[in-house]
């Protein structure tokens, strides 16, 4: 149901507003009612060493400068080509951490015309951001302002500071658009993180400890 969540399920595909004033800590790429039953696959690994690091670490020195952020784990997750009835929608969510610091960044290749929320959620709400265009019909299809917008230049990607309240690279709701669009059913490579490798379903994920739960 496009979210993760990091110490049980969450099995709600109703798309909810943030702030929730909830028990949970929750990262919503895209909050609806998908089915990887029909089609499409859930992904996800995790990653400690190698280049996917050295790559996470110059995105965010990139996006968040002075902060000589160095990343030492990343875990990604990817619902690649997934089912709303009948269309299919694909897209990322990638934690990366390092020194006390935290990110996450959301990346959209072809969405579902579809009712969804994006953005994340912590505990009682402490911290909360919710992406501009979530529950508004811009926010899907084919012009939807999650796979054709971003606030770090990049077309298709969203990235936030979570570690310490919300910090983003530019001032809040300072979207910028951009004319070239994603391939139907494809992350194309300025938007592309990493290739997943472990699949997950909704009945029953096999994950590395300490990992969240994916839906």
């Amino acid at each position: 149901n496009g979210h993760l969540t990091f110490n049980a399920s969450y099995s709600s595909y109703t798309p909810q507003r943030f702030p929730l004033y909830g028990s949970i800590d929750i990262i919503a790429p895209f909050w609806t009612d998908l089915d990887n039953r029909q089609t499409g696959f859930v992904l996800y690994n995790q990653y400690t060493n190698g280049s996917v690091l050295q790559q996470a670490t110059q995105d965010i020195n990139s996006y968040f400068p002075n902060l000589n952020f160095s990343a030492d784990w990343v875990f990604v997750a990817t619902w690649y080509e997934v089912a709303y009835f009948g269309t299919k929608t694909t897209f990322q969510a990638v934690l990366i951490s390092g020194a006390q610091k935290s990110f996450v960044l959301m990346n959209y290749a072809s969405i579902a015309s579809t009712t969804s929320s994006a953005g994340y959620d912590t505990i009682n709400s402490f911290h909360h951001f919710t992406i501009p265009g979530s529950f508004s019909s811009s926010a899907t299809g084919d012009n939807s302002t999650f796979s054709l917008s971003s606030n770090v230049n990049v077309t298709g990607r969203w990235a936030f500071q979570v570690d310490s309240g919300l910090r983003v690279p530019k001032e809040l709701g300072d979207v910028v658009i951009h004319k070239c669009k994603c391939q139907e059913g494809i992350i194309t490579t300025h938007t592309l993180y990493v290739n997943s490798t472990h699949t997950a379903n909704t009945h029953h994920t096999q994950r590395d400890p300490g990992v969240g739960e994916l839906c």
